[in-house]
């Protein structure tokens, strides 16, 4: 393979999407792969720090799906349908789809313990995919 620049990398579109049935909705949505920024943050607020106390890891963990979730909803043009700060909103929606959403939304970003699995077996021995940043599954 021949290197690239800096140009084709930031112009290049590699965030994967996919249509997902919703018939408790009326119809599909589209959910996208979470960018590396948004990844990050999802894990940085539900990773408990050394001594961080219970209670606040408890309040990551609350609204954990409906993040992950809100950040991947996208319409047909690649907008997203709600903002971070509107996460709360489908907390009120079925736990079962919001749970089906976010595991696809985990299986499209790699976030599965499969995916993390299968990433180590094709990382050569970097280490790179085996840090362990797979978001916990409940």
């Amino acid at each position: 393979m021949a290197l690239i620049g800096r140009n084709q990398i930031d112009t290049a579109t590699d965030l994967r999407h996919e249509d997902v049935d919703v018939p408790e909705w009326g119809g599909q949505v589209r959910l996208r792969e979470l960018t590396s920024k948004e990844r990050s943050l999802i894990e940085a607020t539900t990773i408990g720090a050394k001594g961080q106390s219970i209670e606040l890891r408890i309040e990551a963990f609350k609204t954990l799906r409906e993040k992950t979730v809100v950040a991947a909803l996208i319409d047909e043009n690649g907008k997203r349908l709600y903002e971070d700060k509107e996460a709360a909103q489908l907390g009120l929606k079925s736990g079962q789809v919001i749970e089906r959403l976010f595991q696809k939304v985990q299986e499209l970003s790699g976030m599965t313990q499969a995916a993390v699995k299968d990433a180590e077996g094709n990382s050569a021995g970097t280490g790179i995919a085996s840090s362990g940043s797979d978001s916990p599954k409940n």
